[in-house]
């Protein structure tokens, strides 16, 4: 029997927290990864005991588990902290930021730590990105919390990095993102990784723009499955490689593409071609 099970982010909606559990919950979802609420910038607010307890009786309430906590904050330009030397003030704050998360997954029981990773450019940027991530998989390993890295690496480097920082560490696998990035054909680099390499599986579709090229671009964002993005063929090569673990949407629900669209009656689209792609 599948062991599928479908998950969304709280940030794809307009709010976060219970509202977002409320909506993705109506819209048939298994789960959710929450966003970190600032991070550091906010001094970790969901180290507050009260705010965790209103998170897991919302997950209760509207029957989704919280499968995942992204460090969202450290996708803003001047808190990439992983791309600071790891002796630097950046460095020793994304330990901490690294430290809290796994904290907070331990005490609600939240299986996995994500961060997204971008834009290495050079060999001083590439060895802390490596150096730091070491770290960070170290910390979360420690808490009994699987540490996951989105990014833009081709993948030999990809491989490599994994295998190099070790301790648990896993690839969330955005397949349109390899189309945008241009690092790959996403059923490929799926087969390539192989379930080992695989934490996470993310989907999301867009509409290629009129030179035959999928783009970040607001309006040209789809529904899943109706978009270029590829996603059966993908769902064939997850399937294929034996990975049977949870796949999440990133449909942002507010982007020019889903503008006048229900947020609930989209998200119960994704769900059915995700179990379509998946479990016919």
């Amino acid at each position: 029997m599948s062991g599928y099970k479908f998950g969304t982010y709280d940030f794809c909606y307009p709010v976060i927290g219970p509202a977002a559990f409320e909506l993705a919950g109506a819209a048939g979802y298994d789960g959710v990864c929450i966003c970190d609420l600032g991070g550091a910038k906010r001094n970790f607010p969901l180290l507050q005991k009260r705010i965790q307890e209103m998170y897991l009786e919302a997950a209760r309430q509207y029957g989704v588990t919280i499968q995942g906590y992204q460090l969202l904050q450290m996708n803003h330009p001047k808190q990439r902290y992983e791309h600071f030397s790891p002796g630097s003030p950046e460095g020793e704050l994304g330990r901490l930021s690294v430290s809290r998360a796994a904290e907070i997954c331990a005490a609600m029981r939240i299986p996995f730590v994500k961060i997204e990773t971008t834009g290495m450019f050079d060999g001083d940027d590439k060895r802390n990105v490596l150096e730091n991530y070491k770290a960070y998989a170290r910390i979360c390993e420690e808490a009994g919390v699987r540490l996951l890295i989105e990014t833009d690496m081709t993948l030999t480097r990809l491989c490599d990095f994994l295998d190099s920082v070790g301790h648990g560490l896993r690839a969330c696998v955005d397949t349109s993102d390899i189309l945008r990035y241009g690092t790959g054909d996403p059923a490929r680099v799926i087969t390539s990784l192989g379930r080992e390499r695989i934490g996470l599986i993310q989907m999301k579709d867009s509409r290629m723009n009129r030179y035959g090229y999928i783009t970040a671009r607001s309006d040209l964002a789809a529904p899943l499955g109706q978009g270029d993005s590829r996603l059966e063929e993908a769902a064939r090569a997850v399937r294929d490689i034996g990975y049977d673990g949870w796949i999440f949407a990133k449909s942002v629900v507010y982007l020019d593409g889903f503008a006048g669209q229900d947020y609930i009656a989209l998200g119960k689209s994704d769900v059915a071609a995700l179990r379509r792609a998946y479990l016919s």
